[in-house]
């Protein structure tokens, strides 16, 4: 036998081992890098930190109307949508909720999305947004990831959370009502912009801040030099982007809490894909939303960056009371045709 080289039978076992652990290496360096978590996993739960749950509910927060608007609370379809767009189902949380069942939905759900709506300047966030961010909050420093994000009255609701000050103490007169803005990055953006995790997500991040494609529809902003003053704000969230409003001043579009997944937005990322500002007496003031392709696909990765995070928790609801509290069962209407309710989206869950 010639020393040099193997024995048949062991060439055949070593083609075969290589043949099992080839397409595992491959699989296995070829799956995306895990973006650093808020809370680092504890000793032996390694297996979990890249587990996912595969059927990720979203708790939506419905907005009162009260009476100006004939109904008792409501949720825009489109924000509906732009969770299930990410992969999600979606059960409503109603402020007319007792404590104990609001509780239990936000105790069995994935991640919540609140809509925004109205507040007094002198006023602090109401009840229920304010039990929505201590839930979260409590998750996190237990180290469980619980996904919040809050749209454009929702950025103002967790920086009054986080800071304890009222809305006046932060907020200023931006010009930014029914206009479309590009973003101006900066910060960690490697949770919605990372290649490995969202390849080709660059190219959404490039359209992002070259054009004017966010939809911005608010009057109140928290401008980028106050969020940097107020030390209890700049230390609790960090800017991911800004806006330039039509007067020149530069506001906050787009912030994440240091300590926990809590996102929130000035502008609407659900908006350029799922409303059209169409009314039966003209045009609603959302006229100024951007439809074009890049804008769809670029709002519409923010849904799906905010659902994976929502993948990483694993709490369950029982199938029947899953069943019973999913969206599908509220009724939904074409609001844009009824006079007496808010105009500014064609359709809505009641």
């Amino acid at each position: 036998m010639d020393e040099d080289r193997a024995p048949p039978r062991l060439l055949l076992g070593m083609l075969a081992a290589s043949m099992f652990w080839l397409p595992l290496t491959l699989f296995v360096s070829s799956r995306p890098s895990e973006v650093a978590s808020w809370a680092a996993p504890a000793a032996g739960d390694s297996a979990l930190a890249t587990a996912e749950n595969d059927r990720p509910v979203i708790a939506l927060l419905a907005s009162d109307c009260g009476i100006l608007y004939n109904c008792s609370s409501y949720i825009p379809a489109s924000y509906v949508r732009w969770v299930q767009q990410g992969g999600a189902l979606v059960v409503p949380l109603h402020p007319k909720m007792e404590e104990a069942e609001f509780d239990h939905v936000l105790s069995h759900s994935n991640g919540v999305l609140t809509i925004g709506g109205f507040f007094k300047m002198n006023g602090t966030a109401d009840q229920w947004m304010a039990r929505v961010f201590a839930h979260a909050m409590r998750a996190a420093r237990r180290g469980e990831v619980f996904p919040v994000w809050a749209t454009c009255v929702g950025i103002h609701d967790l920086a009054q959370l986080a800071t304890g000050r009222v809305y006046a103490e932060f907020l200023s007169r931006t010009y930014a009502d029914n206009v479309a803005l590009p973003l101006l990055f900066e910060g960690d953006l490697a949770r919605f912009f990372d290649e490995q995790r969202w390849p080709g997500s660059s190219t959404f991040q490039r359209w992002l801040q070259a054009s004017a494609i966010t939809f911005q529809h608010h009057e109140w902003g928290i401008l980028r030099s106050t969020f940097s003053q107020i030390k209890e704000l700049s230390e609790s969230f960090e800017v991911l982007a800004s806006s330039v409003d039509q007067r020149g001043q530069r506001f906050v579009s787009l912030m994440q809490h240091r300590q926990a997944p809590l996102f929130a937005s000035a502008f609407h990322p659900e908006k350029p894909a799922f409303e059209w500002g169409v009314h039966r007496h003209g045009l609603l003031r959302n006229t100024a939303i951007p439809h074009s392709r890049q804008a769809v696909l670029a709002n519409l990765h923010f849904g799906a960056v905010f659902v994976q995070q929502a993948r990483r928790n694993f709490r369950r609801f029982e199938k029947a009371d899953l069943s019973n509290r999913l969206i599908f069962n509220s009724p939904i209407f074409y609001t844009a045709r009824l006079p007496q309710l808010i105009r500014y989206f064609e359709e809505a869950f009641g």
